[in-house]
């Protein structure tokens, strides 16, 4: 008995049979990879929910500074993926720290609050970001404005719809229950199986369709750069949109891909080898809860090359000798509203994008029938 738990302590992979109703949530008697894991996931969670705090923050004083709000979608895209990314991380944090403080497999009602809050959380977090990002691709590649009313309420609507669908069905076929390192789907049911595959093939889905919306944003940005060759104001504005487009297609390629691989990798290893590999459980845990900080980091790192160009931009229009060079003649004020619109010209000018500016005050919501979107709507990422 001894050389076998000792034999089990050394392992990295342990048998699902492990898990039980009110038994010891240490897989194989291994106290210090449960708690390693457990340590990483609860410091990765408290730097996302700070981090998405300070994203909160920053983007309340910016209102408050350009007397805008949130009816801007500039400013919701941000505000919307911060809330649900802390929302994520709360539940979640909530889920680990239940298991080091008890160290053994909750009861059936637990397993179902704490599966439903996590279903809601990570849920919520890759449908929403994945509806705008596609919202955005389709103003500013296809010329078409989805009616997602008024503060995308219509998106929010769709994603509660989908989540309490969701739980309703893995709370009646018993699919919520303890996976290992973290409480989710039962790894030793058929059901818990279907609700880690639907999740694994939902989560694959949403990394693909915000992968491909912000590569198709980047690459009509940078067909119009080539299209407006000569303007040193416009040119900053393209370079820049490339730029923080760029780093919004690294990090999901960073994070949520290797999320939904190695999840996918975890179902694999549960449903058909019926064990729980350690490794790919880190590599899961890792990228799950980075979502947070990531996207913060991403939301600082964009926003501060914005406000490079920025100021960029207001030496150059200060200089009255290279704006003539140039032949630049737009107002900084102007400039901070210029806007993408599709030429529809005789239909010669279909799938080009024209640069126009309009005089209406910051924060002005532009969602209006025509597909048209504010450069800061695809740069306020």
């Amino acid at each position: 008995m001894n050389n076998s738990s000792s034999s089990s302590s050394s392992s990295w992979i342990y048998q699902t049979d492990q898990i039980c109703p009110s038994c010891s949530i240490i897989l194989g008697h291994d106290t210090p990879t449960f708690f390693a894991i457990h340590s990483v996931a609860i410091v990765l969670l408290t730097v996302s929910i700070l981090s998405c705090f300070s994203v909160l923050i920053s983007i309340w004083l910016d209102c408050r500074a350009s007397l805008t709000s949130l009816c801007d979608q500039s400013s919701r895209f941000p505000f919307f993926i911060a809330t649900t990314d802390a929302i994520w991380c709360i539940s979640n944090l909530c889920d680990h720290i239940y298991l080091v403080t008890n160290k053994t497999c909750p009861s059936e009602g637990v397993i179902n609050v704490m599966g439903a809050v996590m279903t809601f959380g990570l849920g919520y977090q890759q449908l929403m970001h994945a509806g705008l990002a596609v919202d955005m691709y389709f103003k500013i590649c296809k010329n078409y404005a989805i009616r997602a009313g008024l503060g995308e309420w219509k998106l929010h609507a769709f994603t509660w719809a989908m989540i309490t669908a969701m739980v309703t069905v893995s709370i009646y076929t018993g699919a919520f229950g303890c996976s290992g390192f973290w409480i989710y789907n039962n790894v030793q049911t058929q059901s818990g199986h279907m609700l880690a595959a639907f999740s694994a093939l939902l989560g694959a889905t949403l990394c693909f369709a915000t992968s491909a919306s912000y590569i198709s944003i980047k690459r009509m940005v940078d067909r119009h750069e080539l299209e407006n060759e000569g303007a040193v104001i416009h040119n900053d504005f393209h370079a820049t949109a490339t730029h923080c487009l760029t780093t919004y297609i690294a990090m999901c390629f960073l994070v949520y891909c290797p999320l939904s691989i190695a999840y996918l990798a975890f179902l694999l290893e549960t449903a058909y080898f019926k064990v729980i590999e350690t490794t790919t459980a880190l590599v899961v845990v890792v990228s799950a809860n980075s979502l947070g900080w990531a996207n913060a980091f991403v939301y600082f790192y964009n926003k501060k090359v914005k406000l490079r160009r920025n100021g960029d931009n207001n030496n150059v229009l200060e200089d009255g000798d290279v704006s003539r060079k140039r032949g630049v003649t737009t107002s900084p004020c102007r400039l901070k509203r210029c806007m993408f619109s599709r030429g529809n010209v005789g239909g010669g000018t279909r799938g080009r994008l024209s640069v126009a500016t309009i005089n209406s005050t910051i924060g002005e919501d532009n969602d209006d029938d025509h597909g048209r979107t504010t450069w800061y709507e695809t740069t306020a990422f």
